[in-house]
């Protein structure tokens, strides 16, 4: 039987900003908020979803460290557990390829734990119309292009560009063919989309939400991260 949707949540990151900026040398996605890791929060939010599966996607000698968080926890979804690659399409494409079987896929930085219910539906409902589907903020600053000398070259128009987030939302059979397709480019995608605008596939975007932030650094979750939840 083929289930409509899975997701894959990307936790395998060694996130050399976060310790640099946090004194530490864990993983962000192990750092413990509200008494529960990163992770789990982020694992938590997406059960508000109807998930055939989760595929966490995590690095290799944190196995046993993620297994026990997972055991300590009463999380309703099926949750199966691929290691990482090299880079983060790498870890994506190990991911995908743990799916069982299914028509759509949500794919989610494991880092990213602030989504409400409200949003994680209006995406699902959208992303049924689409074969990939992303979610992005205006982009509110001034927006100026520099060279490596640091010395501003132009100033853009912002209004033709977005931040983006995640989860970006997938037919799955297409997303998992790119994948394959791009598995040895020496191209590094910094996410999902852009491997689909690569190939030439049309990308819709969506409001995105501002709870929505990426823990990038020490102070994300210090002074932002899970005030919303």
């Amino acid at each position: 039987m083929v289930l409509d949707l899975s997701a894959v949540v990307v936790a395998a990151g060694r996130g050399l900003r976060f310790q640099k900026t946090s004194n530490s040398a864990q993983s962000k996605q192990l750092l413990e908020w509200g008494g529960k890791p990163l992770f789990v929060h982020t694992l938590e939010a997406l059960s508000e979803l109807s998930l055939s599966e989760i595929i966490l996607v995590i690095r290799a000698e944190e196995e046993a460290q993620i297994h026990r968080h997972l055991e300590a926890y009463s999380l309703n979804q099926p949750i199966k557990i691929s290691f990482g690659g090299e880079r983060r399409q790498d870890s994506v494409r190990l991911g995908l390829e743990k799916i069982s079987s299914c028509n759509r896929v949500l794919i989610h930085d494991g880092a990213r734990p602030n989504l409400s219910a409200s949003f994680l539906r209006r995406l699902d409902e959208a992303s049924k119309n689409h074969d990939c589907l992303i979610p992005v903020l205006p982009v509110v600053e001034t927006l100026k292009e520099i060279n490596a000398a640091g010395e501003v070259v132009r100033t853009h128009d912002r209004s033709k560009f977005v931040r983006v987030q995640t989860p970006q939302f997938f037919k799955f059979s297409k997303i998992k063919d790119a994948h394959e397709k791009l598995k040895d480019s020496k191209i590094e995608f910094t996410d999902d989309a852009a491997m689909f605008e690569h190939l030439g596939f049309k990308v819709q975007t969506c409001e995105g939400s501002l709870e929505n932030i990426k823990v990038t650094v020490f102070e994300d979750i210090k002074e932002r991260v899970l005030n919303a939840r």
